[in-house]
């Protein structure tokens, strides 16, 4: 199903598209989805605000429901909206509809979970150290790349941090934002606009540089402090025909990289060919 992985607050977190986020905490026999760490609705039960359950009548693993105003649950349950963002009324408290990610990368940085979504034009961001809360009641949200992503409608591919900053590539763009650390103040840094990663797995941090495959070749992204740019520069272009053919032949989500920090060199398997990039000189 093609999963990535992060690290996040001693647990290993999984995102495959069109798959329910799942979590292991490294004592489990297995994964489990991370949708079953809300505890289900209970009636004549006190809620404080933020606190949130999973429908028990009408069960599902795509969202969950926030209390936006404490008060006591009623005696039976609910009809719970399925509208991201709606709301109802339970007696003396109030839950409002929170859907869970469902996209196919996710990255794991400034204490918290960042995740595309299903439509691949929307970054969800969990709450500080919590991989099980997305809602903006908890300090969750989302981010909408559709205004940021230039010449039409392009598709999140990778997430990746650097310098401090939130990169998000897309297929055609890239787009770089400030102050992550604080999601509200979030804003927008820079855009590489023509030019984005054509596979996910091909990103990797290098410490002073990330790389990543775009539809020309491998290419360097980094920040040039003086000219606040963000230039790209090709370290395949002795060998571009070669590579460039066997990425046409190949199936995108197959191709795979990996960074050695001690030996200094950058992999990239395509295919059965596996093409190494030595960055010690």
């Amino acid at each position: 199903d093609n999963w990535q992985f992060a690290n996040f607050n001693g647990k290993c977190i999984g995102v495959s598209k069109e798959e329910f986020p799942i979590s292991w905490d490294g004592s489990a026999a297995a994964f489990t989805e991370i949708h079953n760490g809300h505890a289900n609705w209970a009636a004549g039960t006190a809620y404080a605000l933020g606190a949130t359950v999973k429908a028990v009548s009408s069960a599902t693993k795509e969202r969950y429901f926030v209390c936006t105003s404490a008060g006591t649950s009623g005696g039976s349950e609910p009809t719970f909206p399925s509208d991201e963002g709606a709301t109802v009324v339970d007696n003396g408290a109030t839950w409002t509809t929170v859907k869970m990610p469902k996209g196919n990368c996710i990255l794991s940085a400034f204490g918290r979970l960042w995740a595309a979504d299903s439509d691949l034009t929307t970054i969800r961001f969990s709450a500080l150290n919590n991989e099980k809360l997305w809602d903006t009641t908890n300090g969750g949200g989302t981010i909408d790349l559709v205004n940021n992503f230039a010449f039409g409608k392009d598709e999140i591919v990778a997430l990746a941090t650097f310098n401090n900053q939130l990169i998000v590539f897309g297929k055609t763009n890239i787009v770089i934002f400030n102050s992550p650390v604080i999601p509200t103040s979030l804003a927008l840094a820079d855009s590489v606009v023509g030019m984005g990663c054509i596979a996910r797995d091909t990103v990797q941090n290098i410490g002073s540089d990330l790389l990543f495959l775009s539809g020309d070749g491998l290419r360097s992204l980094s920040r040039t402090i003086e000219l606040e740019k963000m230039p790209a520069q090709d370290f395949s272009q002795n060998i571009r025909t070669d590579l460039l053919e066997q990425v046409s032949g190949a199936t995108k989500d197959d191709i795979k990289s990996c960074w050695s920090e001690k030996e200094g060199f950058y992999l990239l398997k395509i295919g059965s060919f596996v093409y190494n990039f030595d960055f010690k000189k």
